[in-house]
């Protein structure tokens, strides 16, 4: 377990509030069966932020409380409150709150939290209401009890949609049937917390037993009692969920939440394990997610197999200590060991499971029981050299990235050398064959990288570089873009072409963000954003060096650099490259060029659509004299109206 000073978690909250009627043990009820039933609550903090959170009635009777994040800087706290400060209790020293939630579509990296504010208890906090079955097909039923109720007259209540650091994060809460109901006297039952008693805990209330394995036979990834060998505990693997790596159960020892999870990746410091006999974790789960399954794996960049996913065994609502043995990794030689993975995509009987969880972690470190035996490797150095004389250097600077052993953008940053030359060494165990490339910024969309497609240095479906057997130290001397061994880079162009890209829209409806050429050798989803020319014509012009050519197409409305599903669909088309995503291609700009295309199509016009059906009045008329029953209103029913 880690330890540090307690951190307050929370900073964004739903506050709720019910509207007042009153019977047997009743105290407050709200079914928000009309638009009135919202009419007092109102926006504050990120939730003033009209383009990314909203207060709504559901016509389905329920009160819609939305915040999606769009941006990626940090994450969001959306807070839509109403106070009660003059509400009457009756004089009960007990209550009970309970509502319905569900919600309209998926959370993407999003938490729910609830507050609650009573005279007496004051403020409690009750975390991960999402990891009890919350979903988008049915109503989910909560109820707490609260004791202790002192003389007062202040009511709130909040939902907290704490939402992740990345365009999309957040998603819509519906809350009906809210209700506060007096238990009279009260119970004597309690938490602990002040708080009341609950029908089960959504997190946990302690911490797992501190670990007693020798630090010399212990590699350890998160844990008080070790110094870990991670770099970066939420690696964009494109989860679902969020990370929190200091969870505090509320005893000052640190526990690492994984919220919204699906699958989750670390990145590690790359180690040779082989000597290690097992992995040991604690894990936490509630016990609304005994249904569910969770998965472990090491990742190894080494010998034998790079990843074998092992059931975790889980006992929901108390902390597990687990061993995993390195046996049960079947064909693992651990000697790479590069990064680590948890899968919940799946159900208790092994079935597929994607939706959303939440998992807590403390003590996840390998070890040695005393009876293994590390293998020696054989490593190396190589050095990357890379000119970028022909480019702006990004103010981030460049770096090396890709294949099984680079990582991600961002992870490996280069020194600049001076005379355009930037410099990086890695060390890899021998001999060693992978891929790798370069990137001109630190693009998480991979955006920025060099485009070497159709050169004889580009390997693989990303026309990535190859280092293929390596046995000793080696340096790689190369130019950004260019296939060159000795460093240097070719001459930059001196002629460029005015090249028009034109696409069609008649067939299609276009989204807000408009539509954009990009991919290939232009870059990302949103390279170049299109120019609309009325007419659902869409342009723009962009200047490209002389004897250039690569893949590209259109997007209708991209998001961000990445957004490769707003691509245009052009599989099984003659257009389409199958071996380059079903990319479009420009031969090499010899002169100015315009292209026009229909979107999605390989013609420069799109086909008109079919004329509308013609329609027709056709009266129906129907004589009731001979019929002998009653009847008040006739109705006509048939294929024509469903």
């Amino acid at each position: 377990m880690k330890t540090s000073f307690f951190a307050a978690l929370f900073g964004a909250l739903f506050w709720c509030a019910l509207n007042t009627t009153t019977s047997a043990q009743s105290l407050y009820s709200n079914t928000f069966d009309d638009a009135a039933s919202i009419s007092a609550w109102t926006p504050v903090a990120d939730a003033t932020n009209s383009a990314e959170a909203s207060i709504d009635w559901n016509a389905e009777g329920a009160l819609s409380l939305s915040g999606v994040n769009s941006a990626d800087d940090a994450g969001r706290a959306y807070i839509f409150q109403i106070v009660d400060g003059a509400f009457d209790y009756q004089g009960a020293t007990s209550v009970t709150l309970s509502f319905d939630l569900k919600t309209d579509g998926d959370l993407i990296g999003a938490a729910i939290h609830l507050q609650t504010e009573f005279p007496g208890p004051g403020t409690v906090n009750t975390f991960d209401l999402h990891t009890a079955g919350l979903n988008s097909a049915g109503y989910t039923s909560y109820s707490y009890t609260f004791d202790g109720l002192t003389t007062g007259s202040l009511f709130r209540m909040s939902f907290n949609s704490a939402s992740g650091a990345f365009s999309g994060a957040g998603g819509t809460l519906l809350v009906d049937n809210l209700a506060l109901a007096s238990n009279g006297g009260g119970d004597d039952g309690d938490n602990g917390d002040g708080g009341g008693s609950e029908t089960a805990a959504t997190a946990p209330t302690d911490s797992p037993a501190d670990p007693t394995a020798d630090a010399a036979d212990v590699a350890s990834v998160f844990s008080g009692s070790y110094t870990s060998i991670a770099t970066n505990f939420n690696p964009w693997w494109w989860q679902s969920g969020a990370v929190d790596t200091e969870f505090d159960p509320g005893t000052g020892n640190l526990a690492l939440h994984y919220s919204n999870f699906n699958y989750q990746g670390t990145d590690l410091t790359a180690s040779n394990l082989s000597g290690m006999t097992h992995v040991h974790l604690d894990v936490w789960v509630a016990e609304a997610n005994s249904g569910r399954m969770l998965k472990f794996t090491p990742i190894n960049s080494g010998t034998g197999a790079g990843e074998v996913l092992v059931e975790v065994p889980l006992t929901p609502g108390s902390w597990n200590s687990v061993d995993l043995p390195k046996s049960a990794f079947d064909g693992m030689t651990w000697d790479n060991i590069v990064q680590m993975k948890f899968d919940g995509q799946f159900n208790a009987d092994g079935s597929g499971n994607g939706a959303g969880w939440d998992i807590y972690l403390d003590n996840i470190y390998f070890y040695n029981d005393g009876s293994g035996t590390t293998t020696e490797l054989t490593y190396v150095d190589v050095t990357f050299n890379v000119n970028m004389s022909n480019e702006d250097v990004s103010a981030d600077g460049v770096f090396l990235a890709g294949g099984a052993d680079f990582g991600f953008p961002g992870d490996n940053p280069m020194t600049d050398a001076g005379n355009g030359i930037w410099t990086i060494t890695k060390q890899v165990i021998a001999p060693y064959t992978g891929t790798y490339t370069f990137l001109n910024g630190n693009c998480g969309d991979w955006s920025c990288k060099e485009d070497i497609s159709g050169q004889d240095c580009a390997d693989g479906p990303y026309s990535d570089r190859l280092l293929s057997n390596i046995t000793e130290n080696h340096v790689v001397n190369t130019c950004f873009g260019e296939c060159t061994t000795d460093g240097s880079c070719p001459p930059p162009p001196s002629v460029y072409h005015d090249v028009t890209f034109s696409v069609n829209t008649d067939n299609i409806t276009v989204g807000p963000n408009g539509m954009y050429v990009g991919g290939g050798f232009l870059g990302g989803s949103d390279a170049y954003a299109l120019t609309d020319n009325g007419d659902n014509n869409w342009s723009t012009t962009v200047s490209i060096a002389e004897g250039t050519s690569g893949h590209y197409v259109f997007f209708n409305s991209p998001s961000h650099g990445g957004d490769w599903g707003t691509k245009e669909d052009l599989a099984g088309l003659e257009c389409g490259d199958p071996a380059n995503y079903n990319d479009r291609f420009l031969p090499a700009v010899t002169a100015p060029t315009s292209v026009e295309y229909c979107f999605g199509t390989c013609d420069a016009a799109c086909s008109p659509p079919p004329p509308p059906a013609e329609t027709f009045n056709v009266t129906f008329r129907v004589d009731m004299n001979n019929f002998e029953g009653s009847y008040g209103v006739v109705n006509i029913n048939g294929s024509f109206n469903g």
